[in-house]
């Protein structure tokens, strides 16, 4: 019984310490602020345009500026939320799901961002973007799955990739900064959620949900003086990318548990024109071996590749790239064209069945990619490339950039890179003109060619008597 008491009395010790640690950080050092909304919307990739209800719950945090996001002007924010879905009419939400009951509830959980393009004491009005998973609960963990097919698999059937975008806007109900009232805010937008695999898995379907919402937003700590800083400028410096990254997809669902490699080489120059927005121009390199000349029952689109050539699987575009950058992550959108591209969709396949946005594919692809920058010169890379509603593949890899690559071409674009062959000063040996000062700036006078002495003037001035050139006076002993 004391050993419990003890432990009970360690317990309760830890608790408040812990508590009280949490209160103090958070009141000096962290402002936070926790949501809720109630969501209403259609999925517009249903068979029956199913209604959709949702309830989110998000804590979301400062991400730039001062550490009081709500006093700081026009700084972005970072949220974390949660989102369990349910819908009305369940059979085309999850794939492979026979039983409709099975599949009434989805649930998502996402990173976000908004940037408040309109800011007032009162009002704001804030950009929207996120992205992260989401998956069929119920489905997942049916014992059935797991004994007929891979893990991977299952996996890549009910848990799918999830991108977000919309509109918040936030109304205070106080006036008045540090009372009670000013820490509560009305919610209300829209936005929309895209969730699909992306092709990792042709057979797992997609959801497109397009909802309004009204919620609550409450901030637990304010401090009593605002602040209205304005955002450091960025500065408009030219930066070079370069990005490995690879995956692998699948064709259709006749692959079964097959998947096919693929990577791409990424080099890029980007020019910052704001703190949030960049834009750039870039080239790349795709390899993928799902072209590899199969006849497939379901997806026939490719069936015209007959044989397994090597050049089939290589392709080469440029394009141009359009990023929204929030510190250390970045959402880009970017718009390539096939430079090089060993084969062409046909109008119809070999059953004579239309290939749809053929002509695009043929032509063009698009990149929806996610960045984290772990350090002045690393970064992570997300990517998602598709021809419009066609996607072809997902990827993952790392990047490494020169950020201020712009500011070396001014004059020698060289001049900061180490040369390797160089060879390496030996302190050690003997200097015949003598220690150089560190804080003294050499003049060209003072190099030992003759060429750059500076010249002795030993004419004497004119219209001067008994006197120097220079005009000095000389002492006589």
């Amino acid at each position: 019984m004391k050993n419990n008491s003890s432990i009970m009395k360690l317990y309760v010790a830890a608790a408040l310490l812990v508590s009280c640690n949490v209160d103090v950080f958070s009141q000096k050092n962290m402002i936070f602020k926790f949501s809720n909304d109630l969501m209403v919307g259609k999925d517009f990739l249903g068979e029956k345009n199913d209604w959709t209800f949702a309830s989110e719950y998000a804590v979301e945090l400062p991400l730039l500026g001062d550490w009081n996001q709500d006093y700081t002007w026009k700084f972005p924010s970072v949220g974390f939320a949660v989102t369990p879905f349910y819908t009305m009419f369940p059979d085309s939400v999850a794939p492979q799901i026979k039983d409709g009951e099975l599949a009434e509830w989805t649930v998502a959980t996402y990173a976000y961002f908004k940037w408040p393009f309109v800011h007032t004491p009162r009002f704001a009005a804030n950009l929207k973007l996120g992205s992260g998973f989401a998956l069929y609960p119920v489905e997942l963990f049916k014992k059935d799955n797991w004994q007929t097919t891979d893990a991977f698999t299952v996996l890549s059937r009910n848990v799918v990739g999830l991108y977000n975008g919309g509109l918040d806007f936030n109304i205070r109900l106080g006036r008045t900064y540090g009372r009670k009232l000013y820490q509560w805010e009305i919610a209300f937008g829209g936005d929309a959620f895209l969730m699909s695999s992306f092709a990792i898995n042709r057979s797992a379907e997609s959801k497109a949900i397009w909802d309004v919402y009204l919620g609550a937003r409450y901030t637990p700590n304010v401090w009593a003086l605002p602040m209205r800083n304005q955002a450091e400028k960025k500065p408009k410096i030219l930066a070079l990318e370069f990005e490995l990254t690879g995956g692998v997809n699948q064709l259709d669902e006749n692959d079964g548990s097959h998947y096919y490699p693929d990577g791409s080489f990424c080099a890029r120059a980007v020019l910052p024109l704001s703190n949030a927005y960049r834009i750039g121009l870039f080239s790349d390199y795709f390899f993928n071996s799902i072209y590899d000349g199969k006849d497939r029952e379901i997806n026939r689109r490719y069936n015209f590749i007959d044989e397994d050539r090597y050049k089939n699987k290589h392709r080469v575009g440029v394009g141009l790239s359009n990023d929204i950058t929030f510190y250390h992550f970045l959402v880009g959108l970017d718009w390539g064209f096939y430079v090089y591209k060993p084969w062409k969709v046909p109008e119809e396949d070999d059953l004579g069945n239309e290939n749809e946005n053929y002509k695009l594919e043929n032509l063009m692809y698009q990149k929806l990619t996610t960045k984290y920058y772990f350090s002045e010169h690393w970064y992570g890379v997300g990517r998602v490339k598709a021809h419009l509603n066609k996607f072809e593949n997902v990827e993952m890899g790392i990047g490494f950039t020169i950020p201020d690559f712009g500011s070396r071409l001014k004059s020698n674009p060289f001049k900061r890179l180490k040369n390797p062959f160089k060879r390496k000063e030996d302190y050690t040996e003997e200097k015949i003109q003598g220690e150089r000062n560190r804080y003294y700036s050499p003049r060209k006078w003072d190099h030992p060619s003759k060429k750059y002495q500076k010249k002795k003037d030993k004419a004497k001035s004119k219209g001067t008597k008994g006197g120097n050139a220079s005009g000095s006076t000389e002492i006589m002993e």
